[in-house]
This record gives C-alpha cells, sequence and structure tokens, in this order.
C-alpha cells in the first residue's frame, strides 16, 4: 500500500471540515458543559457493542477520533496509558474512544502501526459525533455518573489536565 502524501490528507481534512460545515446548519444546538450526555449505541472494533446511557456507576472520558488527525495519532500513547491505569480499578472513569468516520478495515490497518491496546467503538457514519457535535478531532467530554458533561475538551489536552478534572469530579467539585 502507498503512503498517503500530505496533499491528500489536506484534502481529505478539507473535505470532511466542509461536510461537518454543511451538516451543522440547522443541525442541533451545540453541547456544552451541564447539558446530560445523549445515549447512543456503537459497534465494538472487537468485542461486545456499547450501549451508552447518560447514568453510570463510573466517570466516562469519550475521546472522539481519527486517524488522519495528527493529534489523535499522538493521543494514542495518553490514551493508552490512561487505559491501563484505569482498569485496574472498576471504580476508575472508563475510556470510551470512538473512531470518527472510518471502516474496521481502515481502522485495523492504523492499529498495527500504533500504540494503544484500549477497546475502539466505531462511528462509521459520524452519527454520534453529530450528536455529540464534534467539530473537531480530537474532542474529549468528561461525563460525571449522572450522566452531565461537565468538560469538552476540542483538540489537545495532556494527561495532568485529564488526571486534574476526573478528580474534581470525584470530589464533587
Amino acid at each position: 500500500m502507498k503512503p498517503v502524501s500530505m496533499r491528500s490528507y489536506l484534502l481529505i481534512l478539507l473535505l470532511f471540515l466542509l461536510i461537518c460545515l454543511i451538516c451543522g446548519c440547522g443541525g442541533p444546538r451545540d453541547l456544552k458543559a451541564g447539558d446530560t450526555s445523549p445515549s447512543f449505541q456503537l459497534e465494538a472494533f472487537a468485542g461486545p457493542s456499547l450501549y451508552f446511557k447518560p447514568r453510570a456507576q463510573r466517570i466516562r472520558l469519550l475521546y472522539f477520533w481519527a486517524d488522519w488527525c495528527p493529534r489523535c495519532v499522538e493521543d494514542f500513547q495518553l490514551m493508552d496509558r490512561l487505559y491501563r491505569k484505569w482498569q485496574k480499578d472498576p471504580r476508575s472513569p472508563m475510556l470510551i474512544a470512538v473512531n470518527v468516520g472510518q471502516s474496521k478495515k481502515h481502522v485495523s490497518s492504523f492499529l498495527r502501526r500504533t500504540v494503544g491496546a484500549f477497546p475502539i467503538w466505531m462511528d462509521k457514519d459520524s452519527r454520534i459525533a453529530r450528536m455529540y457535535t464534534v467539530k473537531v478531532l480530537p474532542t474529549f467530554f468528561l461525563v460525571d455518573t449522572l450522566g452531565k458533561i461537565r468538560n469538552i475538551i476540542p483538540g489537545w489536552i495532556d494527561e495532568n489536565t485529564v488526571v486534574k478534572m476526573t478528580a474534581e469530579i470525584e470530589s464533587g467539585s
């Protein structure tokens, strides 16, 4: 398989942004901190489907990503560290990594080239990303146990910030 050129990546990004702009007109209002997180169901890349309900026993970190996003590729190491740390304690936050708009075959090819042992769910038609009014990738949503969106972080986030935000939610701040 021949490597994709930077020009192709930029063309794909431009097309994605254009589609987002067109689909956003007259669409749902943007979600904001304090809103109730929408319910959804997604097929897993491997394993059981995800039935996301707003209320849960754990804080959830929704991570919307795609492999054409250079920042998302870099975030995979962070997501992997968080997942490994959190999976040891059933009370810890849950990472929900949502691939936006790509096929299983495409994601499989990407995963063979990168680090990441965490589960991935497939939003092949970008329906969930639109429901959450995701405008840039990556975008992170921190959802508390009552189903309220506590933080929305479009773009880059560091590990210390994620840990601090989840600790604030856990402490009731």
